[in-house]
């Protein structure tokens, strides 16, 4: 059961090495598979934060994707992310109006406990590559939680 609900809730990540994974049931090459579907990955570093070493397959050129999966089956500490387009959610903006923004969740977790949550937002007025951090002008949100 939780592994289903990590399948429906969680974008399937996987640690860029050669050979064989399982994707939605099915055994791939993952460096082949990276080259088919670029348009709807993400590769990432790690160990990156602040939105560094983050490239969208649909905003990378080709060449360049080229170069990454490489690096990652060099380097051994690179993953790659099916990419999921953000969900538009309306918050308020600096100036008093509502606004459309697009919204990624993050969450802090300790063994089994979770402990907090925020959500990166960036208004969809905004033009970025499809990473959303601060450093490209998003800000960060609180959550409020209720419980049922």
């Amino acid at each position: 059961r939780e592994q289903q609900m990590i399948c429906d809730y969680f974008p399937w990540t996987r640690k860029i090495s050669s050979g064989s994974v399982t994707f939605r049931n099915e055994k791939i090459d993952l460096p082949s598979f990276l080259r088919a579907n670029k348009d709807t990955m993400v590769i990432k570093h790690s160990t990156g934060m602040g939105g560094q070493d983050v490239f969208m397959g649909f905003s990378t050129p080709q060449n360049q994707w080229e170069q990454l999966i490489e690096r990652g089956l060099d380097e051994g500490d690179w993953l790659t992310q099916e990419y999921y387009e953000p969900l538009p959610l309306y918050y308020q903006h600096i100036d008093r109006r509502i606004e459309v923004f697009h919204a990624v969740w993050g969450f802090f977790v300790f063994g089994n406990r979770y402990i907090d949550g925020f959500l990166r937002i960036i208004p969809t007025s905004t033009e970025y590559d499809g990473v959303i951090n601060c450093k490209q002008g998003a800000t960060v949100s609180i959550l409020m939680e209720v419980d049922e």
